[in-house]
């Protein structure tokens, strides 16, 4: 024990005494405050306990009051026991005897900041001290709270992204350490209706010196194409984006030329669909093999101008075969052979050096390898990869590891509920807001901006905006329409597909015959994926939390381009 002048105040953690203005306990070493912070018991709340926790007269807090101790590594028992002003990581009372505790468990670097704020406004936290929380994670953040005062922590931080964990357990059950593995189950047999895997076109020309690596997925509603240069097929450059217009995303639309006008592919070409919808053609992808050959042709034409595109970017000789370029081209996973062949065709036909076809599943898979977020499995195992874009939500089960000597899809789904249906909710609402009735031309420019709209929307309530407001310029020669959503109205609007969706997941598998345990990871890619909500749906439906990266919309693309350095 220290032999320090005492105060008559003991440490919260410890119990050893504290001389006067100590900050940190001569035993343990926790940081403190001059007078011990109150306990949660139930009826108050870890923010009430945090606001009248007192500090040190004339100071500024103590950034490592509230942060876990820098030399335990996360999961350890001080990490996941924060001390501090809080004062709820060690609460062992009577009182809370049925109390529940709030664990964050992950956060994805996308959401951090919004973590990170409502990290200080539930706990009274500063900057530096959200952040440590933060990197600690998984992290004991409350014990002995109410299931009413654990749900709205819960909610509050899995409203802005993070994982969190409410667990109900009294105080003796409480432990810091991590939460322990459940007992393994048999290992199931799933259902095996398809087996897609990576189709090998030609062999890549060995030659010396650097090659470019372009990876090109085509959609129903935009492409993208990734590019990076490589020695051999070890990747040298991080992967970068092709851009028209500015964006990555290159609306998969194409206006042929012909009536005196020139050839106008993606946005471009969509911006003329309102006044020319003859003479334009949308959803090139999903019409290939549905036809007499009409759709391949135009997707060639299409992926000529993107190639041309690439090349502009890239350089003279970057789509060269003979040079030992290569493109890895995406194929939706339920594709047949034939179908799949056509588009490799088209675009090889336009100019790309297409080498392999590589399910869109797998590539997204590919890009999480490269990132880190996945590793290469040590034993079978089975993931889901929900591809909600544009025109729907693709759900595909892969299997690897174990006598598999390369990951394959062994089903696959589709289900109309992609953005699409977003902004057919989002258009009759602007409908009902707009002051006049509309020409057929203004209604087509009424569905592009419903898109629009709907990006944006979606985007302020990403960033915690309470409504989003925007103006509205159609009817053409009208007053601008400033129209104003607010959270709780869109979800009155469009809460079903929320629904649809958890309800969706869980019968795709047990369709497959599986169990959301058996699930080793869920990948989350596509467009919609940005939604605010999408993350929390599949948390609560499958009780895990998807990997999603920044750029959920070119996930594909990137892991098409990863491929090279990951295959045998």
């Amino acid at each position: 024990m220290s032999s320090q002048p005492q105060t008559g105040q003991q440490c919260p953690a410890c119990g050893a005494a504290l001389r006067p203005g100590a900050r940190f306990c001569p035993e343990c070493g926790r940081p403190v405050t001059q007078t011990a912070a109150p306990a949660v018991t139930q009826g108050e709340s870890a923010q009430a306990v945090a606001s009248q926790a007192p500090r040190i007269q004339g100071e500024e807090p103590d950034p490592g009051a509230n942060a876990p101790p820098t030399t335990a590594a996360p999961g350890d028992a001080a990490s996941q026991e924060p001390p501090g002003e809080l004062g709820v990581g060690s609460v062992k009372s009577a009182e809370a005897a049925a109390s529940c505790q709030v664990l964050l468990q992950a956060v994805p670097p996308a959401v951090r900041f919004y973590v990170q704020q409502a990290l200080r406004q539930l706990f009274g936290l500063d900057s530096r001290g959200a952040q440590a929380y933060i990197a600690a994670a998984p992290v004991l953040l409350a014990t002995g709270l109410t299931p009413e005062q654990a749900e709205q922590v819960r909610a509050a931080l899995a409203q802005a992204g993070a994982l969190v964990a409410v667990q109900g357990a009294s105080p003796a059950e409480v432990t810091t350490g991590p939460t322990p593995e459940p007992e393994p189950e048999p290992e199931p047999e799933p259902v095996h209706r398809i087996g897609a895997s990576v189709r090998v076109i030609r062999g890549l020309v060995e030659r010396p010196g650097l090659r470019t690596v372009t990876g090109l997925s085509t959609g129903n509603t935009c492409s993208y194409v990734a590019h990076a240069r490589a020695q051999g097929r070890e990747l040298l450059t991080n992967t970068d984006m092709i851009r028209c217009d500015g964006r990555t995303a290159i609306p998969a639309v194409l206006r042929p030329a012909g009536a005196g006008l020139p050839l106008a592919f993606g946005s471009l070409a969509l911006d003329s669909w309102p006044a020319q919808p003859q003479l334009v053609h949308l959803g090139l992808l999903e019409a290939i093999g549905q036809d007499d050959g009409t759709a391949k042709g135009l997707m060639r034409i299409y992926l000529q101008a993107l190639a041309q595109r690439t090349s502009d970017v890239l350089g003279a000789g970057a789509l060269d075969f003979s040079q030992g370029a290569a493109t890895y081209l995406g194929v939706p996973a339920d594709w047949g052979e034939d179908r799949a062949a056509l588009l490799a065709q088209a675009a090889t036909e336009a100019g790309f050096a297409v080498v392999e076809l590589v399910p869109e599943p797998l590539a997204a898979i590919a890009h999480h390898l490269q990132q880190g977020t996945l590793r290469p499995p040590r034993r079978r195992e089975w993931l889901l990869v929900v591809d909600w874009g544009g025109q729907g939500l693709r759900l595909s089960f892969v299997e690897r590891g174990g006598k598999l000597a390369e990951p394959m899809v062994f089903e696959h789904l589709e289900l109309p509920l992609g953005g699409a249906w977003y902004d057919a909710a989002l258009e009759q609402w602007l409908l009902e807001h707009l002051p006049a009735e509309l020409e057929d031309e203004d209604r087509r420019s009424l569905s592009l901006f419903a898109r629009e709209f709907k990006e944006q929307l979606s985007q302020s309530f990403a960033d915690g905006r309470p409504e989003h407001a925007q103006y509205c310029v159609i009817p053409a020669g009208a007053p601008p329409t400033r129209l104003r959503l607010s959270r709780a109205d869109f979800e009155a609007l469009c809460g079903q597909a929320s629904e649809r969706l958890g309800a969706a997941l869980v019968e795709a598998v047990q369709r497959v015959g599986l169990r959301p345990t058996h699930l080793q990871h869920i990948v989350l890619v596509g467009g919609s994926a940005r939604w605010y909500f999408a993350r929390e749906a599949i948390r609560t439906s499958l009780g895990r939390v998807p990997l999603i990266g920044p750029h959920p919309e070119e996930a594909i693309a990137r892991g098409l381009v990863a491929c090279m350095s990951q295959q045998p």
